[in-house]
């Protein structure tokens, strides 16, 4: 199924966003025949409430119209102004939670790949060697600027990231990467440098990245993200 990851992540209601794009995976032709709460609820999996809720914003938001009793779904490419769509794996067993989390993953591998290229790009003034690398790195100047605020580094995410990236808070991002987790869906780990043994007062040490006292180990750690690996 291709989704817009924009229309996901500028919304006010993500999750009836996504339950969007998880109809038009059940239902390719767009239409679902005698529209009931009731009927929908247990052909997907969703409360009645809930259904009620999402497709009650979905038709007030120009995603989905009832006519004549049926639902239907407009078309992405009339709604979405994003040219470049992203596939989330669905098979005709996958459930709303499988595919709502397997949303977020790609969105993430989505954002990865974006911090991947600038790096890339970032980098490239170092090997201009062929006509080619100038062609590129120049058209990269014009769209993004010298200064471009993207991420020169190697791609990392944290939590912060992850928050803002869905404009959603921290405690939501945790939440929704440990579930990420214990679904198979993606793999985290923590990239940490020793300083120094001991503590060290914040005037004697510079970098990037969060750095802090660790206590079992007794010594400043400095903490330059995580690197996550979608999986699935």
């Amino acid at each position: 199924m291709n989704i817009s990851s924009q229309l996901v992540t500028e919304t006010d209601n993500q999750k009836a966003v996504i339950y969007f794009f998880f109809l038009k995976s059940k239902y390719r032709t767009s239409v679902f025949y005698d529209y009931k709460p009731e009927k929908l609820a247990i052909l997907t999996g969703v409360s009645v409430n809930t259904i009620r809720k999402y497709v009650g914003w979905l038709k007030r938001n120009g995603f989905a119209a009832i006519t004549d009793g049926h639902l239907w779904l407009r078309s992405i490419k009339k709604i979405s102004p994003e040219k470049r769509l992203i596939r989330v794996d669905t098979k005709a067993w996958t459930s709303w939670k499988q595919f709502e989390n397997r949303v977020y993953a790609q969105i993430i591998k989505l954002d990865i790949k974006k911090q991947t290229f600038h790096y890339s790009m970032k980098r490239l003034p170092e090997n201009l060697k062929s006509k080619k690398a100038v062609t590129i790195y120049r058209k990269y100047l014009k769209t993004y600027g010298k200064d471009s605020k993207e991420k020169a580094d190697i791609p990392m995410s944290s939590v912060r990231q992850i928050a803002r990236l869905f404009n959603r808070s921290k405690s939501w991002a945790q939440a929704m990467l440990k579930t990420l987790e214990r679904m198979g869906y993606i793999t985290r780990k923590q990239v940490i440098e020793k300083l120094c043994d001991g503590y060290l007062p914040p005037e004697y040490y510079s970098g990037k990245g969060y750095i802090y006292y660790n206590t079992r180990r007794n010594a400043m750690i400095l903490h330059h993200g995580t690197l996550i690996n979608v999986t699935y």
